[in-house]
């Protein structure tokens, strides 16, 4: 029923409002309304702050609706939980006077816990202690983990106890066989005392007496006990061992080593002078042995049927016959034969040597010039290199064609499998029309052979050589700008096999030798790699492949303060090696026997000299070029070769590497009086720093003929020489052997040559003269083949 309210009219007895009677009816409904109220009709009732039950002995209980709970200013009761509502608060639970807070039969008094009933308070669970625990004899039979002080009054038992702050027991604590009390740790009955540290720890003691009588501090072991001795024993058979002994003023006093009785000692004492040792009769001085007495011998003795040996060449132990000499076996044995021929006043000496047009001169591990002086329509071996020493190598040729005077700059890259040899011929740059060397690769008898055949009757060639591969250059210096970097194990992952500072080189060129062992593959890559400061570029080219696959990817990228190039095989297990070329924005330039640097010229677009070179020292040129234009913020690197004859002079650029996407320089030649001039203009406008690095060619003329010197000999020594001299053409299949007749007025030489036989005579011509006071044998050849002539002398003193 709704509340019913009583009309008392607009105003005071105005006669519209309820009658008395009606009033009273409202009222006396509301009443019956309220008191039929679960609130009103229930035993609970409100008496001051108090709530009370009138019924005896009743519950108050206090039951919120649905998920509602019962809450307080400060507590929330939520089901059988209590909580506190604001955030932080603590929980207290406070007893009156004398009272504690009891819970379930555990009181809380203060600081303490005790039992209601008197009886034991169980923790059957981990406990942990943060402060300090101080306990009077307490027994824990399971862990218990202490992490600040403990404190132990009585007798204590502990079955695993883990502390990890600071602990203190007072009186006896015993833990499993151990006791401690005080500073002293005990054992049960006859029990040792064992300090097993965990595996490879240590017993660390900074300071251990033992027994009372031996104190070991620091590496110091000393005796305690006044007078007594220090003994070192071992036990049955075995041995005290020493591995240093430092006696005091290099004495020992009153005993006999290996004696039963003691007796003062006598000694011969080594005497130390600088970084030699003297002892009586024999000084030795780092690796020098000399005898220290006036005409002393040095003597070496080995015992009964021994042999002195030295560097393994075991010597005879016995003395041979009069006139005997020592003669080797060929594994260091060496023994006393009777010699066929000993002279007096002759001697007998033979001598092999090669007459060839080809010659090649070795710089260092990596890089080698060389030659071919004459080339015909047949082919002749121009270069060769071992296949166990490289992999790889690169050519950088300069062609002429005698007959005409033409000339012409290539590269070859050329590349092996042990089996076969492949090449890639680039690059020509001619100063005429005619066809020049036609160059191919084999491999013949364990060597690899860059092969010419000549397009007109007479041709010549010169190179400089970059090779790579098998025979490691590892820690390799050659030309202040080139290195050789060097990775034996490159897989699938791309990984860094250069770096260098961007902020110091501008860019670099890599000739690259990737080898992969399992398959007998192996391949030659070029690439250049440029940087604008903020991203670096690389262009591949030029790749050789023994196979049919490439084995490697390259990239380029900025790393912190580097330009980093990365590799990732395409095969794994691959063995890459590279010879880099690099340079700066601000290179000095330089001058070597075949390198040139061009340092820091500043290029515009209009045309600016960047290197000259000489036609009468230099007939051709190959560049590495890097340029860099600051205000546009672009960089470049490319190739060029250069060839002149004397007249005219042509170029060919390539291997272009732009961060602009386009050309940055442009090259261009001419050739006045005797100078070549290489120019270049820049697409970026003025303030275009260019460098270069140049590898310089020479080639002269070449020769109807080859000499070489096939034996010398003192001239004031020997008057006269006779030569049996054989001749080996292996590649036209002829031989030839005869004699020679050489004798001198000290002035001039004669020769007589006869006897002659073979499938061809005349295979060379021998000639004599006395040069820098040696007589000399001199052979020359027509024959583009090599000849292989051997000489066997006997010469007589004058």
């Amino acid at each position: 029923m709704a509340q019913e309210l009583i009309n008392i009219g607009a105003l005071a007895d105005d006669g519209t409002g309820d009658t008395i009677r009606n009033a009273g009816r409202k009222i006396n409904a509301n009443f019956t309304e309220f008191f039929a109220l679960s609130v009103v009709a229930s035993d609970i009732r409100f008496e001051q702050n108090n709530i009370v039950s009138k019924s005896s002995n009743a519950d108050i209980v206090l039951k919120p609706s649905g998920t509602g709970n019962i809450v307080f200013p400060a507590l929330t009761v939520e089901d059988n939980n209590i909580k506190m509502t604001r955030s932080n608060d603590d929980l207290k639970i406070t007893a009156n006077g004398s009272g504690k807070v009891v819970i379930d039969g555990i009181g809380f008094a203060g600081t303490s816990i005790v039992g209601t009933d008197s009886t034991t308070i169980n923790i059957n669970e981990n406990l942990i202690v943060e402060g300090t625990l101080n306990a009077g004899a307490p027994t824990l039979s399971s862990a218990v983990t202490i992490n600040s002080t403990l404190d132990v009054t009585g007798a204590t038992t502990l079955s695993t106890l883990t502390v990890s702050g600071a602990s203190s027991f007072v009186g006896t604590t015993t833990i499993d066989n151990l006791t401690f009390n005080d500073n002293i740790i005990g054992t049960s009955s006859n029990a040792d005392l064992n300090l097993s540290p965990g595996g490879t720890g240590v017993v660390n003691v900074s300071n251990l007496t033992i027994d009372s009588s031996m104190n070991l501090t620091d590496n110091v072991i000393k005796v305690t006990r006044s007078d007594d001795d220090f003994v070192l024993s071992a036990n049955g058979t075995g041995s005290v061992q020493v591995s240093k002994i430092d006696m005091n003023e290099g004495t020992v006093d009153n005993v006999v080593i290996g004696g039963s009785t003691p007796a003062a000692g006598t000694f011969t004492s080594l005497a130390f002078t600088g970084t030699s040792i003297v002892a009586d009769g024999v000084t030795v001085t780092d690796n020098t042995i000399t005898a220290n007495r006036s005409n002393d011998n040095i003597e070496f003795a080995a015992n009964g049927s021994g042999v002195v040996q030295i560097n393994a060449f075991s010597l005879p132990n016995a003395d041979g016959s009069t006139g005997q000499v020592i003669r080797t076996d060929g594994s260091k044995a060496l023994s006393f034969i009777t010699s066929p021929v000993l002279l007096g006043v002759s001697d007998i000496q033979d001598n092999s040597t090669t007459i060839s047009f080809q010659d090649t001169q070795v710089i260092d591990h990596v890089t080698a010039t060389g030659s071919h002086n004459r080339i015909e329509s047949g082919s002749v071996v121009q270069d060769s290199f071992a296949t166990s020493k490289y992999d790889s190598a690169w050519y950088f040729t300069v062609n002429r064609d005698d007959s005409s005077d033409e000339l012409e700059v290539t590269k070859h890259s050329v590349v092996h499998n042990n089996s076969d040899a492949f090449i890639s011929t680039s690059i020509e740059a001619k100063t005429g029309t005619n066809n020049h060397v036609v160059s191919s690769a084999e491999i013949n008898t364990g060597s690899v052979q860059l092969v010419g055949t000549g397009s007109s009757p007479e041709n010549s060639v010169s190179f400089y050589r970059i090779g790579l591969g098998d025979d490691d250059s590892t820690g390799y210096s050659g030309e202040d700008e080139a290195a050789v970097v060097i990775n034996t194990d490159v897989d699938s992952a791309s990984e860094v096999i250069d770096s260098f500072a961007h902020g110091s080189f501008r860019g670099a060129k890599y000739y690259i030798s990737v080898n992969n062992a399992s398959k007998t593959e192996c391949s030659n890559i070029e690439c250049s790699v440029v940087h604008n400061g903020t991203t670096a570029f690389i262009s591949t080219y030029n790749i050789v492949n023994t196979g049919n696959n490439d084995l490697i990817t390259l990239t380029a990228a900025i790393n912190g303060s580097n330009v980093e190039v990365s590799a990732a095989g395409l095969e794994p297990n691959l063995r890459v090696h590279a010879y880099r070329i690099i340079l700066a924005d601000n290179e000095a330039d330089r001058t070597s026997q075949n390198i040139n640097v061009i340092g820091n010229v500043t290029v515009s677009s209009a045309t600016t000299t960047l290197d000259t070179f000489s036609t009468g020292t230099y007939q051709a040129a190959h560049y590495v070029i890097v340029a860099h234009n600051a205000s546009e913020g672009h960089s470049s690197i490319c190739e060029a070769a250069v060839v002149s004859d004397g007249t005219n002079a042509f170029v060919a650029q390539y291997g272009l590497n732009s961060t602009k996407g386009s050309d940055q320089i442009l090259l261009t030649v001419g050739h006045a009086g005797s100078t070549t001039t290489l120019s270049a203009t820049s697409t970026s406008g003025g303030s275009t720093t260019v460098n270069a690095y140049r590898v310089s060619l020479t080639r002269a003329g070449g020769a109807s003929s080859a000499s070489a010197t096939l034996d010398s000999v003192s001239a004031t020594t020997y008057r006269s020489a006779k030569y049996n001299v054989q001749v080996v053409d292996s590649n036209g299949g002829n031989f030839e052997i005869f004699e020679a007749n050489v004798v001198h007025d000290g002035t001039t030489a004669y020769v007589s040559t006869f006897g002659g036989t073979g499938t061809s005579t005349g295979l060379i011509t021998v000639s004599a003269d006395i040069d820098s006071g040696n007589l000399r044998l001199i052979g020359t050849i027509n024959n583009t083949n090599d000849h292989v002539v051997k000489v066997v002398r006997r010469v007589i003193e004058t």
